[in-house]
């Protein structure tokens, strides 16, 4: 059975089957070497904060529609390699270009999943 919020006063901090609601940040994981997305990613952020390049894989079928992750690159130096998993479709927002891309050291990237098998990468020091 559904609930509905109809004229709800929400205060203070609100949850609903025991998930915060409303905008309350990105939590950050520092993600210093390869690694491939998991479904508990959806809405955080993983970040790179040291040198070293990595490849992070983005897989598919484990994302919906509407899902959204962060990657940071804090690093001075070394790239980070967003790798589309078996079956899944990276497109650079405001193109039609598809394929890994790369974040340099700098950027911060948003990765949106319009579907579990495609997704629009957009952000800094993104190609």
């Amino acid at each position: 059975m559904a609930s509905n919020f109809v004229n709800a006063a929400l205060t203070g901090v609100s949850t609903y089957n025991g998930t915060e609601i409303g905008f309350r940040g990105v939590p950050l994981t520092v993600q210093n070497g390869a690694y491939t997305f998991v479904v508990g990613d959806a809405g955080k952020c993983r970040a790179k904060t040291n040198t070293t390049a990595y490849t992070y894989t983005v897989p598919a079928s484990t994302f919906a529609a509407g899902d959204v992750l962060t990657v940071v690159n804090t690093g001075t130096s070394g790239s980070i390699t967003l790798a589309q998993g078996a079956g899944m479709t990276l497109q650079l927002s405001g193109s039609t270009t598809t394929g890994n891309r790369t974040v340099a050291a700098g950027g911060v990237v948003s990765i949106y999943f319009d579907s579990a098998t495609h997704a629009m990468v957009g952000g800094t020091a993104l190609s």
